[in-house]
């Protein structure tokens, strides 16, 4: 009777525990789960499979961004969850400022990515690219104004970056 009322204690009993504890990862990525202290035969099921997928050994496939529940279940009857992040994996790192004046040129690397990386430019009069395809690309600053510099790759995850070309701080400007 004492443990009806108590179930948390009870919980406790089992020991059964799903590690990583908080994992993420990344698009075209898997993970491997592990069931801790399971009695007997382990089940495992996904909360949302639009998002991950779990086999019958606990290795966890993403489908797309976001977030779902994996669940584990032993013979006794105990049951434990970890959430698993999905994200995209493509990062984008300038190497260089992304406020710019005319003229100045800067690279931005894709990296994490899927397959190839295309690249676009909101505001083509502000900002160019020496080409669109590749995971380096150089970045020329045209004329004042900002412009967003987008990567997509092969599984269409995608990251930006936003750009500001200026004047050069100094520069006097002369009026006839």
């Amino acid at each position: 009777r004492w443990m009806e009322t108590r179930l948390e204690i009870c919980s406790e009993c089992c020991g059964l525990a799903i590690s990583p504890v908080a994992p993420e990862l990344a698009l075209g990525d898997t993970l491997q789960l592990t069931a801790n202290r399971p009695q007997g035969e382990v089940v495992w099921e996904t909360l949302n499979d639009q998002v991950a997928t779990v086999d019958d050994t606990g290795l966890v496939t993403p489908v797309d961004e976001g977030r779902t529940v994996i669940r584990a279940t032993d013979e006794a009857g105990c049951v434990a969850e970890v959430q698993v992040k999905v994200f995209c994996g493509l990062v984008l790192e300038v190497q260089g400022d992304t406020d710019l004046i005319p003229g100045e040129i800067v690279t931005v690397v894709a990296s994490d990515h899927q397959g190839s990386v295309i690249w676009d430019i909101d505001n083509p009069s502000s900002l160019e690219i020496a080409a669109n395809f590749g995971p380096t690309v150089h970045v020329q600053g045209l004329a004042i104004g900002g412009a967003t510099l987008t990567a997509i790759d092969n599984v269409f995850c995608s990251a930006f970056v936003d750009f500001t070309v200026n004047c050069p701080v100094g520069r006097n400007l002369e009026v006839d």
